[in-house]
């Protein structure tokens, strides 16, 4: 029978290519192609549309408003991101933000019970196998422990501290060391609008015991399965490289689904943060103005901004890193957090709400006090 009372986070890392992507370095004529494209509605709907009315494109008035903001930009926010090298390994750069994590948590590898890894992209491009077992190797993590890919896209990360808190209070792990990695750039054709927004990057954090107080106090999981196909990965040959080639071979891509599906995705985000916000915050017993921050994925400039004004919170309480990351799908929560942690914005007894949707589609929500 266990005897852990509370289970939160104990240490934190994050890994990013060095390489950077800025806006000039997309061809002369994209900007171009991009907005005539614009011009006649041809756009994809994450960037909002020019043409029609907000209620004809199915947009919660909070989102149009939110879009609006960036509607002068081309780039829609993005102004650099991260681009993993063509001979490197995403397992690199997995294992160098997993050791940062443990190295901060003061957690001996040999004492990790179960690591938990979320590859987008994994080594090699058709998985199975994927990354966690060599990452168990490279890391000397203890042969009894287990090695699991877990993932739910986009949300992974809330994923994987929900099931880290259970296996925790259930006594079956003492430490779990959990990795959420997007590679983005290797699944993207560079002549689409979302090339803009795909960034490469890795953070881990590791789970344990907590004082009681502290940690991972409610979480909240929805599920709308009608969305599915609104964001899809597909093999084809991308229409150009991240240098305007024209002759790459065929390969994974992702790539929007319907327009019909996307404005429905759009038009459920709004009650779904609330719905998750207020299940996670009623198990933990807070109300909204508890909060110190909020951590959501960003997937777009917008996206957190629009969050913050469905929960009526103020945008001091959010730590925005899209314009330099861009989107970091699961790993974009973890390093966001990282970085506010570097700058003091994080101190121990904050208490936060994490939420991320995920394509297919579903949403999860994690009310976490800070433990260090």
């Amino acid at each position: 029978m266990s005897t852990v009372k509370a289970v939160g986070i104990l240490g934190i890392g994050r890994a990013l290519p060095p390489n950077i992507r800025r806006n000039e370095d997309w061809p002369a004529d994209f900007v171009e192609r991009l907005l005539s494209r614009e011009k006649k509605g041809e756009a994809d709907p994450y960037r909002g549309i020019t043409g029609g009315s907000a209620s004809e494109q199915h947009y919660d008035p909070i989102i149009s408003k939110q879009m609006a903001r960036w509607a002068h930009d081309p780039f829609r926010g993005t102004k650099e991101r991260r681009v993993i090298g063509a001979d490197e390994k995403p397992s690199t750069y997995e294992i160098a933000a997993a050791r940062e994590a443990l190295e901060h948590a003061k957690v001996d590898p040999k004492d990790v019970d179960l690591l938990l890894v979320h590859s987008m992209v994994s080594d090699e491009e058709f998985p199975p196998p994927f990354n966690d077992a060599y990452i168990h190797h490279q890391l000397g993590l203890n042969p009894d422990a287990g090695a699991w890919q877990l993932t739910s896209v986009c949300s992974s990360f809330i994923s994987h501290l929900s099931t880290a808190y259970a296996m925790i209070m259930q006594g079956m792990a003492r430490y779990v060391l959990c990795i959420t990695s997007c590679m983005y750039s290797r699944w993207t054709d560079y002549a689409a609008t979302n090339s803009l927004y795909h960034g490469d990057g890795v953070g881990a954090v590791v789970l344990g015991p907590v004082e009681e107080e502290y940690g991972i106090k409610g979480w909240h999981f929805r599920t709308n399965g009608s969305l599915h196909g609104g964001i899809r990965t597909v093999y084809r040959k991308p229409l150009a490289g991240p240098n305007g080639e024209t002759d790459m071979p065929p390969h994974l891509i992702t790539e929007m689904g319907p327009k019909e599906i996307q404005y429905k995705v759009m038009a459920d985000l709004i009650p779904q943060i609330r719905l998750c916000a207020e299940g996670a915050l009623g198990r933990a017993g807070w109300k909204l103005d508890e909060l110190k921050m909020i951590f959501t994925h960003q997937p777009t400039a917008w996206f957190n901004y629009a969050c913050l004004e469905a929960l009526g919170l103020p945008e001091s309480m959010h730590y925005d890193t899209f314009a330099k990351y861009a989107n970091l799908s699961s790993a974009c929560i973890p390093v966001t957090m990282y970085e506010a942690l570097q700058e003091g914005r994080l101190e121990k007894g904050d208490k936060l709400f994490l939420f991320s949707p995920h394509a297919g589609y579903g949403y999860g929500g994690i009310a976490l006090r800070w433990a260090i």
